[in-house]
């Protein structure tokens, strides 16, 4: 463990030491002890660049999977980032020359149950809330979900919609000189330093 005394009195040492170094008109340093609760970030990260929302989002998670890693952080929270969806746009006419409506396609992904991306079909009409199955690997196996069966015939959502990938709207924002941004918090793990904690990162 660490003698919390002793860490006082060599950092008091130092202070005073370069007390001499600092300008004339400043005020006298103090050295007071601050006890972190394990909740709140010792250190905040934040990543911005002239790239897509997307690079940034996948870089922040990515740099959250490592610094979790060590074990001097208990978790690294992500403010800014925003949950990726499949959104499924129908064109209201393409769909009327199928013979098809809201409910043929609502009904046919309720009735899956594999379902678990949510997403938002948008009829032109109004929007309402999907999900898509786990199963799909790509966009393009949205696209070729079988609707609706005439005879010889397989209607798929590539027929009537166009599908792609966004995020959910946003439940808060982050901003660096005015530029969209990605915050990420880091939390040091309950009896680790805090210097070694934000050495690592």
């Amino acid at each position: 463990g660490v003698d919390l005394d002793k860490a006082m009195a060599d950092v008091r040492d130092a202070v005073d030491l370069a007390k001499p170094k600092l300008p004339a008109d400043s005020d006298e340093p103090t050295v007071n002890e601050v006890t972190f609760a394990s909740e709140e970030p010792v250190l905040t990260v934040v990543l911005y660049g002239t790239v897509p929302e997307r690079t940034i989002v996948q870089i922040a998670r990515t740099l959250r999977d490592r610094l979790e890693s060590f074990r001097q952080i208990l978790e690294v929270d992500i403010a800014g980032d925003r949950e990726d969806i499949v959104e499924i746009v129908v064109d209201p006419l393409l769909m009327e020359s199928y013979g098809l409506d809201q409910a043929d396609i609502y009904n046919l992904i309720a009735l899956n149950n594999r379902v678990v991306a949510a997403g938002f079909v948008d009829t032109g009409y109004g929007r309402f809330s999907v999900k898509v199955p786990s199963v799909f690997d790509s966009l393009k196996d949205v696209l070729e979900l079988p609707i609706k069966v005439n005879g010889k015939e397989v209607i798929t959502f590539g027929d009537v919609a166009t599908v792609r990938r966004a995020f959910r709207d946003p439940e808060s924002f982050a901003r660096l000189d005015g530029e969209p941004a990605i915050v990420l918090d880091v939390k040091k793990r309950a009896g680790e330093n805090i210097i070694e904690t934000v050495a690592v990162v």
